[in-house]
């Protein structure tokens, strides 16, 4: 009897021994959980606050520069970063980390101050806004070419005045090519998407090249704009369309003298012989429809008229912090 009931206690005793030793199992290995979880909280707070700081760096450098970044890799997870335009003139810059299941998000509400805010070359004379080429759609590109004084210079932004007529129109991009609007390109700008052109007035649309595009002093070179879907293939399904800031031809008698006529001055009309339009920027000319139909030889047609754009040299900024804010951690 005695016997039966010391192994029924040592049964008991083992057994509690047993919950017990699980019960420091589990409970270590939820501790370890949560000590997990604590380590991919702070990274992910430390990968939010790196993609923060690199825009602001990167804001220094490019003061125009909105584009953002999506998944960059960095420590044990990748950030996402967004910038948006306030209407008081100041940028927000949002920032998320992600690390394992955890994501983090702070943001910064900044102003910045360029130190380099006149364009190198420009055309600004401009009053009009219309559709001239039709682009983006079936018939082509468009383009405008100048020339460069008598120093080299970089290109790192160039800006045209745009607006769309269409909520769907396609985005666009730019290329400064040499030679011809179908010459070598030079520099291929970042994308400018449908939500950053405006469907009332026309605003500067900022191209940005990076690296800065070099060219040649007393050298003539051309910007172009594209779509994508590509406008050069009348079967993209390329939409347009966008209208561009441009001045009206002026009126030029042959051999010099007057550029108008009154009434009873003994001058031609002009519509006589003795007048022809010109563009009224007389380093460079406007073209649309260029590689219409797929023909990638097919330089455009050239238009009295002519867009206005800026070239801006690189700049440098100052970047000063108005807000910081972070959001709570979550679980994805």
């Amino acid at each position: 009897m005695k016997k039966g009931i010391t192994i029924v206690a040592v049964v008991m005793v083992v057994m509690i021994l047993s919950i017990i030793g699980l019960t420091f199992l589990n409970m270590s290995g939820i501790e370890g959980i949560l000590a997990k979880r604590q380590i991919f909280y702070f990274k992910a707070l430390n990968i939010a606050e790196a993609g923060l700081e690199r825009a602001m760096w990167k804001l220094t450098k490019q003061p125009n520069w909105r584009d953002g970044w999506n998944n960059v890799n960095f420590g044990d997870g990748y950030y996402n970063v967004n910038l948006t335009n306030q209407s008081d003139g100041t940028i927000l810059i949002s920032s998320t980390g992600y690390c394992k299941t955890i994501n983090k998000t702070v943001k910064a509400k900044v102003r910045v101050s360029s130190l380099n805010t006149s364009p190198s070359i420009s055309f600004t004379l401009g009053t009009a806004s219309g559709n001239l080429g039709n682009f983006p759609g079936s018939y082509g590109d468009i383009g405008q070419s100048f020339i460069t004084g008598s120093s080299p210079i970089k290109v790192a932004r160039v800006e045209m005045q745009i607006k769309k007529d269409n909520p769907n129109v396609s985005s666009i991009y730019m290329t400064i090519r040499s030679g011809s609007t179908v010459g070598s390109i030079l520099g291929t700008s970042n994308t400018i998407p449908n939500s950053q052109i405006p469907s009332g007035a026309a605003v500067w649309i900022g191209f940005e090249f990076n690296p800065p595009v070099l060219l040649q002093p007393n050298k003539k070179y051309y910007l172009r704009l594209s779509s994508i879907p590509p406008s050069t293939n009348p079967y993209s399904g390329a939409q347009g369309k966008i209208h561009l800031t441009y001045a009206n031809p002026t009126h030029r008698r042959i051999g010099g003298g007057h550029s108008r006529s009154d009434l009873g001055d003994g001058l031609p009309s002009y519509e006589g012989p003795d007048f022809i339009e010109v563009s009224p920027y007389q380093y460079g000319e406007a073209y649309r429809y260029i590689g219409r139909n797929n023909n990638t030889s097919y330089q455009g047609e050239v238009l009295n008229h002519d867009f206005n754009f800026r070239i801006f040299a690189p700049s440098s900024g100052t970047v000063n912090v108005l807000n910081w804010s972070e959001e709570p951690y979550r679980n994805f």
